[in-house]
């Protein structure tokens, strides 16, 4: 079954915090195959929570700041 856009971006916020069924999985998965926004929308929900992820675990400011390498990644995403 086809889900909506509304629904994948749920599943994609619920996927690494509560985990998904085998159901919910497969839906999203074919969605995501089949759309492109979603899949761009995943990709840039999970270099989110990788980057919020680092910025918790960090212990001194110079862990915090990027490189200029990753700050062109941001740029060139945020252009697309």
């Amino acid at each position: 079954m086809l889900i909506s856009c509304k629904k994948a971006t749920e599943l994609i916020e619920k996927k690494d915090i509560f985990g998904l069924t085998k159901k919910e999985k497969f839906s999203l998965d074919v969605h995501v195959f089949l759309c492109a926004k979603c899949k761009k929308y995943q990709r840039l929900s999970e270099e989110l929570d990788h980057t919020l992820r680092h910025f918790f675990e960090a212990k001194t400011d110079e862990e915090l700041k990027l490189s200029d390498e990753k700050k062109g990644e941001i740029k060139d995403a945020l252009k697309k």
